[in-house]
């Protein structure tokens, strides 16, 4: 799918994007323009939208999240005949 002529890559790479993030925000940024018509292009516009979606969408900052267990796991909670179990 071609690039419309304001697609400045360099100002694009400008984000803190990962691999996987990168690779989201290409497929989301080709949507809009297969829906105006099959030989699009892409726009700045197309790829600033799909930029704005995934950068709102990040689930948190990993860095705060716990690691390990910080209640009992599922498989652990239930002893013998479905009566709770201590961790």
């Amino acid at each position: 799918m071609p690039l419309s002529e304001d697609v400045d890559l360099s100002e694009l790479s400008e984000h803190e994007l990962t691999g996987g993030e990168n690779k989201n925000v290409v497929q989301n940024a080709a949507r809009p323009p297969l829906s105006r018509g099959p030989k699009g292009p892409v726009t700045l516009a197309d790829f600033e939208q799909a930029i704005r979606m995934e950068l709102e969408n990040k689930w948190c900052d990993v860095s705060l999240a716990p690691v390990g267990f910080t209640t009992c796991p599922p498989w652990r909670s239930l002893g013998a005949q479905g009566s709770p179990r201590q961790c």
